[in-house]
Parts: C-alpha cells; sequence; structure tokens
C-alpha cells in the first residue's frame, strides 16, 4: 500500500495539531459530537459545574 497524499495531510495535522489553540481545535466539531465520547460520569460532573457557574452569573446579574 502506498503512502498518498490524504496519509500525508492527516500525519502532518496529527504532528501539528498542538499548535492550535483549544478553540481553533473544536471550532468545527458540533457540541453533539464532542459529548459522545465522554462517559456518563464525567458528564453528569460537568453538568453539575455548568449549574454551579450559571447560578453564580445570575446572581451576579441580579
Amino acid at each position: 500500500m502506498s503512502y498518498t497524499w490524504n496519509d500525508f495531510e492527516r500525519d502532518y495535522i496529527k504532528n501539528h495539531l498542538h499548535l492550535l489553540s483549544t478553540e481553533e481545535r473544536f471550532r468545527d466539531i458540533l457540541t453533539e459530537d464532542r459529548l459522545r465520547d465522554i462517559p456518563k460520569n464525567e458528564l453528569l460532573k460537568a453538568k453539575k459545574l455548568i449549574e454551579e457557574y450559571l447560578s453564580k452569573q445570575s446572581d451576579s446579574t441580579k
């Protein structure tokens, strides 16, 4: 099997991905796709943190 242009592009991206910011890496990935691979217990932890964050935000706007 020969090394193709697609192989090169994939390898190049893998080797340089760390140079991008988190925002740049996730910009084109749908939220649903990001959440799909996260274990349920981690999602529940995140839910609690988000609820606490939103609660603080709403308290500070009063």
